[in-house]
């Protein structure tokens, strides 16, 4: 099941100390994040943030309400794919929407039908993970073009970036793949690449803020999920460290 946790459980690449300094010290990085996304602070922008209720986006919610600046819109959407139990997926969409109202922002909920994703996985030869991003990409580009938004945020952080480029290598993809997650890629803009999963659970702890925990990213029988307990504890333990050398392909 999925729930909401104030604990982490995923892999820790490093320490972070919880202290106000450090804590500063993030929001400087999504700041930087965002710049480094070409997001021009000197005219009124729409943003959006893709939240799923988990760690990363709820994180990227949290910094984008506090340092984005106040003539900025900032509106939010959130995906229920219908994978999972009713009652799980209905609390995750819950939940966001309940966050959003605490924050006083917008909070668009798109319910896909139960099992659409299923039959076309099935229907052509797909994973269920990339058939539901192919519905989910599908609701934020109406999103985006109903709700005039200059940018849409995605949470993918550097842990994401790492294990992707290992899931491409091991998949024999092409050499210009390697170069991982894209910064931007049209309207699609994703200010914590720079920022490693266990600095955004550090955040979330600091604040006292809960978010979703999705027990199948612990299913090792998903390529990713392998990668990120697996191999990457694996080659940081007998190699070398590998969210410093990963990243120079990219």
């Amino acid at each position: 099941t999925r729930r909401q946790s104030r604990k982490s459980h995923e892999s820790e690449f490093f320490e972070m100390p919880l202290n106000s300094k450090s804590m500063e010290e993030f929001l400087k990085k999504v700041l930087n994040g965002f710049e480094l996304c070409n997001v021009s602070f000197e005219k009124k922008l729409t943003l959006a943030c893709a939240v799923s209720g988990g760690a990363d986006s709820i994180a990227l919610l949290t910094a984008a309400r506090e340092i984005l600046p106040p003539y900025f819109i900032l509106k939010v959407i959130t995906v229920n794919h219908n994978m999972r139990s009713k009652e799980e997926t209905e609390g995750d969409a819950h939940f966001v929407q309940e966050y959003c109202k605490s924050l006083s922002l917008p909070c668009t909920r798109i319910d896909l039908p139960t099992g659409a994703i299923f039959d076309y996985a099935k229907s052509n030869h797909l994973g269920s993970e990339a058939a539901a991003r192919f519905f989910r990409y599908q609701a934020f580009d109406a999103f985006i073009k109903q709700e005039k938004v200059d940018f849409l945020c995605l949470a993918h952080n550097k842990n994401d970036q790492i294990e992707t480029i290992l899931m491409r290598v091991l998949q024999g993809s092409a050499a210009e793949s390697l170069g991982g997650i894209p910064r931007v890629r049209g309207k699609f803009i994703r200010p914590l690449l720079d920022i490693s999963r266990m600095e955004i659970e550090a955040f979330l702890l600091h604040r006292g803020i809960p978010y979703c925990t999705d027990l199948t990213n612990f299913d090792t029988a998903m390529l990713r999920n392998k990668i990120r307990r697996k191999l990457i504890p694996f080659l940081n333990e007998n190699f070398f460290t590998i969210s410093a050398q990963t990243l120079k392909f990219t």
